[in-house]
């Protein structure tokens, strides 16, 4: 059977659901970094009962960031997406505020220069506590105005803990990365019964890397949904598959590339589709013990995330392996079927592989 042609039946937009959110001006977003200060009388649940304070500049933590994680994202995006991160300010706590607190002041206080705020408390989370907070925000009325975070309320919190001198000269970012992921727009990702168990995504265990190479500071990749909601991959190099009709062969480039046919769509309904994307154990999926094919489930239903959808609540559920889901589908394994899908894999070579793809019913069950 012919391969498909990069392009054929590519979307004409946003992948159904995904915030379709247009990139910021020169592939940049301002973040400003604001420090709360949380005080040892503290009563919010989330912080440890402890009179540790971390001593945090928001000049020192800005230079980091704008070093290191600005590299991470234009890595992730190709040059695509580089934020710039500047410093912002001490804020002083009262001993009822959290997290959610702390980011709304800083929000408050940003300057009108700023996209998005990040805001970092200086006292450490309890074990069992969320480890941040990430929020798109909402769109300005004038689609395009500058849009500051203190209208918009896109910003990002974590916890000290990342930043405890017990790591080092540097901080750990990875949880910095996955609460800016979700200032981009990003769901978590993992299983229907937990969404924190995925070492695919960033946007599910940002620390899987650090499992493999303990001195691993950054996360992972992303699935490719989120690159292509970000524009990272263009529609062009999206292929939604017909429900009708016979089998299609298509050879994909792995999602985290440059260029290329990188993401196969295959719908279920107005609001719900598969991806079919190569992930290969090399650059930030290093981690990965294999190379191979990935296959997530994507509910952007009314049911799942309100209308109009929150992208915080898109559901993305890995599919085919259990937790952490690096059994990715080989070639010369038995194809993966479900929700009206057969997917089978060729080839994997070189960072391409060659997947053919068939519709079974036009019947689409519920996640697994």
């Amino acid at each position: 059977m012919a391969l498909a042609a990069v392009g054929l039946l590519a979307l004409p937009g946003p992948l159904p659901g995904t915030a379709g959110r247009p990139p910021p001006a020169g592939n940049q977003d301002t973040i400003e970094v604001w420090v709360c200060a949380v005080p040892l009388d503290t009563r919010a649940p989330v912080y440890q009962p402890s009179p540790l304070r971390l001593d945090l500049d928001p000049a020192t933590v800005a230079d980091q960031l704008d070093e290191h994680v600005r590299r991470y994202f234009a890595t992730l995006s190709h040059g695509r997406y580089a934020p710039r991160f500047v410093a912002g300010g001490v804020l002083s706590l009262s001993a009822d505020d959290g997290g959610e607190e702390c980011m709304a002041r800083a929000q408050d206080r940003s300057r009108r220069t700023a996209d998005a705020v990040l805001a970092v408390a200086n006292a450490e989370h309890r074990a069992d506590a969320h480890g941040g907070l990430g929020n798109p925000g909402a769109r300005c009325a004038q689609a395009d105005a500058p849009c500051p975070a203190s209208v918009s309320r896109r910003g990002a919190y974590v916890g000290a803990s990342d930043f405890h001198p017990a790591w080092g000269p540097l901080p750990a970012f990875d949880l910095v990365e996955h609460e800016l992921g979700h200032t981009l727009g990003w769901p978590h990702s993992g299983s229907p019964a937990g969404e924190y168990d995925s070492a695919l995504d960033m946007m599910s265990d940002s620390t899987a890397p650090r499992a493999a190479f303990p001195d691993e500071h950054h996360a992972g990749g992303t699935l490719g949904v989120n690159l292509a909601d970000a524009g990272w991959i263009p529609a062009s190099d999206v292929v939604r598959v017909p429900r009708e009709g016979t089998a299609s062969t298509y050879r994909i480039s792995r999602s985290a590339g440059p260029a290329g046919l990188r993401l196969l769509e295959l719908p279920l309904t107005a609001d719900r589709f598969l991806t079919v994307e190569l992930l290969t154990a090399d650059g930030l999926d290093r981690h990965l013990p294999e190379s191979g094919i990935a296959i997530t489930w994507v509910d952007a239903s009314a049911a799942a995330c309100g209308t109009p959808c929150d992208p915080l609540r898109r559901r993305h559920i890995a599919q085919r392996s259990a937790p952490p889901y690096t059994d990715l589908l080989q070639a010369g394994e038995d194809p993966w079927s479900g929700h009206g899908w057969r997917v089978e894999v060729d080839s994997v070579d070189d960072g391409t592989a060659v997947v053919t793809v068939a519709p079974r019913t036009r019947r689409s069950g519920a996640a697994g």
